[in-house]
This record gives C-alpha cells, structure tokens and sequence, in this order.
C-alpha cells in the first residue's frame, strides 16, 4: 500500500508547496476546523492538490462528491480523479446515479434540480469539495450538508463584496501557503510583464454588477487600438481576449480577423458541442486569438497563452485576478506574458503579481488602496500622478499633451512592492522615502537595523556630511524594526 501510494504521489508530482497546503489543511481539521477554504493563486494546481486529498480520503473508507459550476470545470475535475485511478460517478442529465459509489462529480445547479432525490447521498458524504467556492450558486448546497463533513472550497479568490452572505458563513478558516509573488519565484508562475493607458471611464454607467464598456469602445473605436497595440507588443502570439458583453467580443474578434489573424469568438450562450469545438481549434493552433465573454475566466487550463488582453474595465478585483491568471501558467520556452490592459484595471487593482492578504470577510474599509499613477509619454514608466519629473528618463510634466491614438506602454511593478522591509536594498529605501512611504526616520532605524555599511553607502547616495554617520553609529543599538511586507 505505501508503495501505492508513493507511485499516486509521484504520478500528480506534488510541489513542495502543495504539500505543505496538504499538511495544513489537515492540521486545521485535527483541529475540529471541518470547514476550510483552500486559497492558492490561479495556476498553483487547486485540483491536483484537493484531488490528492479525496483519493487519500476514499482510501480511508470515506465518501466524497465534488461539485463545480461549469460544464468545462466537471470535465477537468473528473479527468484529475481519473489521472488517480478514480472513477467518479458524474452526476448530470444524461448519466444515471450510481447511489453505491464512494465518489461523485457534479455541477451545482444540476445537483439542486434534483436535491430531493440527491440529499440522503449527499447527507453521506465525509468530504465535499466547491471548486471555484467564492461563487455565490454553491450556497444554496450548504444547509444540506452533514454538519460532522470535512468541506474545502477550494478558489484563487476567497471575496465576497460587503453586501453579500460572507464565507465566514460558511467556513472556519483560510489555508493560503502560497501567493502569486511565491510562486514566481520559485518558477511555478510566470513573469509578467503589463502594458496599459489610461481610459477615460467617467460617465461610463454600471450594469448591476460592474462596468458597461459596449457603446464606449465601439464609438471610440477601441478594437482598432487593441489590434494595433497587439501586433506592436505581442503579434502572432497565442492570445486570450476579455471583454464584458459579446457584441464588444465579437466587434474586436471582427477587427483581427478584417487584419488576417487567427481568431475567433466563444461565449456561453453557445451550446457546449459549439465551445468544445472553438477550444480544441485554441488548444491546437499556436498563433490562435480567442475573443471570449464569461467563458474563461475560471478552470480553463491553457498553459501556452503568451497574451492576456482586458478588454473591458471590471470592479471585480476576483474577475481581474482571474482573468490575467490565464495567461501565467508556465509553458515550453515561455519566459514571461504580456497583459494589454484597456481598462484602467492594473491602476484600479494594482499589478497581477502583488502580495495579497485575503479575509473570510470583507467590509468596505478593507477595499485594497491602491497608488494613484500616471505614465510617462517619454518611456512608459508608470509612476505617482504627483510626480513632477520621471525617475527613469527625467522627464518633466509641464502641460504634456496626450496622445489622441491609443498606445499601450510598459507598466513596471516597483520592486520593493511584496518584500519584507528587512529584505530592501538601500535604493529601494531610498526611493521608498523619496516618494513620501515613509518618513526618514523610519527608513534610517530600518538601515540601523542593517549595520554599518547600508548607513554608509545610503549616506554617500544621500550626499549628508560625516556626522550623520556619525549620529546614526550612536544609535545603532536602536534597530527594532518588525518585518512587515511593504505594500
């Protein structure tokens, strides 16, 4: 048996970092903490891990049913419990229940069709697994639930907004080992680099629940700006484009195909024989351009995407982070993916690849702030709006015009950002103050805290005279400083 299952380990390559989710997902429960939400960034392998975790559970005797929300999510679901050598009983309109089997797989709105039927089956389960369980459909499975059942929801994106039924509802705690900066580092995501300009969304009116971009885009003419910016950045490479309704989807798919590229348009309202069919033509064709509206945003593993196109301004931080995740899987000789961003998401949200602490509840106090910016028409550089000069090219903004046509430049993340305090160099101290973080004070306890010869070089840089040196060596036993992540 342990041979068993060193060969079930080794076939799913379990990460370190997965493992250590593992651990503590089942610390937590040792814990009485049945209920628990396992947080992992888009591409970190929620399925493989959880998938991991209900075979080691069958094993033991238990009963588990895992449900998910789209057709495409069940598919991928079942084909990781069969990578184990599970069979899962699907539980769908075209299959028959098998009552007696230890593991089912459903979609959620199928599973409440037919809850009458389902709830003893369901009442018998030891372990329930949400796949994408910040969605608000899996609540109405909840209440019929055994209250002794181990559930894991597992998401990328553990948010609800203020006004709906929070998670703390319905879970005890959060399990997040790993975040995307983590994972970069440690070559399980890939770079990104980010590429935007700013969009003038005042006036623009709001559906129920975010941005209406279709009438703004299509007077603008954005889709000629999005294919022109496309072939300056990023032509010919496997592409994924968000947009927010499918006339714009359609509109910009047009565009590229009017130009001679690969392209087509996919959104739900297509029957699923239609998607299945557009999705194989993606997953096959290498310079392919998929032009989609509410379809991909979560479960659709595509590790060779190269470019994340948001056409379209979201809310949403859980859509925004999402959406770019398509794009940061690693792949074959892929050393990095573009994110052409026309929708001010990256200075609404800040970068993809930011630290990010995640709660079972949210208010609105705890809405992230993110840095007010502004680009520099000279090199691209994204810097504070009060900045009067570039740090980059230097750059002075004296009634700077702007550009009527639409260019997308580089957006650098600034490289302190998701490090621990103790871990910055002294220019990245220095730039830190420089921009008003924080006040010289703290910085110069914080190179106290480094020794000697971070005061001395930050003294050279800073051009101060000999005896601030000297004052600062006085006080070099005053280097408490607490390791915080600077934000």
């Amino acid at each position: 048996m342990k041979l068993f299952i060193l060969f079930l380990v080794n076939m799913l390559k379990l990460r370190d970092y997965q493992e250590e989710y593992i651990q503590e997902l089942r610390t937590q429960i040792s814990q009485g903490k049945n209920r628990l939400i396992l947080c992992a960034p888009t591409g970190a392998g929620k399925t493989v891990m959880f998938s991991f975790m209900v075979s080691e559970h069958l094993k033991r005797g238990g009963k588990a049913i895992i449900f998910t929300h789209r057709f495409e999510l069940l598919k991928q679901a079942s084909g990781a419990f069969n990578k184990l050598g599970l069979k899962a009983n699907l539980i769908s309109g075209k299959t028959k229940t098998d009552f007696k089997a230890p593991l089912h797989v459903s979609m959620v709105e199928t599973f409440n069709r037919r809850k009458i039927e389902l709830t003893n089956l369901l009442q018998e389960k030891t372990l329930i697994i949400f796949d994408e369980a910040h969605l608000l459909n899996f609540e109405k499975i909840m209440p019929l639930i055994n209250d002794s059942s181990i559930v894991i929801g597992a998401t990328a994106t553990p948010y609800r907004k203020p006004k709906e039924a929070q998670l703390k509802d319905f879970y005890h705690a959060i399990v997040h080992k790993a975040d995307t900066p983590d994972l970069i580092n440690k070559n399980q995501l890939t770079q990104a680099k980010s590429y935007g300009i700013p969009i003038d969304l005042k006036g623009l009116k709001k559906t129920a629940t975010d941005y209406d971009t279709s009438s703004y885009y299509s007077e603008n003419k954005t889709y000629q700006g999005v294919v022109k910016n496309w072939e300056r950045i990023a032509k010919n490479t496997k592409t994924i484009l968000f947009a927010s309704n499918v006339s714009n989807s359609v509109e910009v798919c047009s565009e590229f195909l009017k130009k001679g590229y690969n392209a087509k348009h996919v959104d739900g309202t297509m029957g699923k024989s239609e998607r299945k069919n557009i999705f194989d033509w993606f997953n096959n064709t290498p310079d392919a351009i998929l032009c989609n509206c509410g379809i991909a945003t979560t479960g659709f593993d595509q590790h060779d995407i190269l470019t994340v196109i948001l056409y379209r301004a979201t809310v949403s931080l859980p859509l925004f982070l999402q959406m770019v995740g398509r794009g940061s899987r690693l792949s074959d000789n892929k050393t990095h993916f573009n994110i052409l961003d026309f929708g001010n998401n990256i200075s609404r949200f800040g970068f993809w690849e930011e630290r990010r602490e995640w709660k079972l509840e949210y208010l609105k106090k705890d809405k992230e702030s993110v840095m007010p910016t502004k680009e520099c028409p000279g090199c691209g550089y994204i810097m504070r709006l009060n900045a009067v000069e570039c740090v980059e090219c230097g750059h002075e903004f004296k009634n700077v015009k702007v550009k009527k046509e639409i260019e997308l430049k580089r957006l650098e993340r600034p490289t302190w950002k998701g490090k621990f305090i103790k871990e910055l160099t002294v220019d990245e101290l220095i730039q830190i103050e420089e921009m008003k973080k924080f006040k010289a004070s703290f910085v110069w306890r914080i190179l106290r805290s480094k020794g000697i010869e971070s005061l001395r070089t930050y003294q050279q840089k800073k051009g101060y005279k000999p005896f601030w040196l000297q004052s600062q060596i006085q006080k070099i036993q005053d280097n408490s400083v607490t390791n915080f992540i600077v934000k």
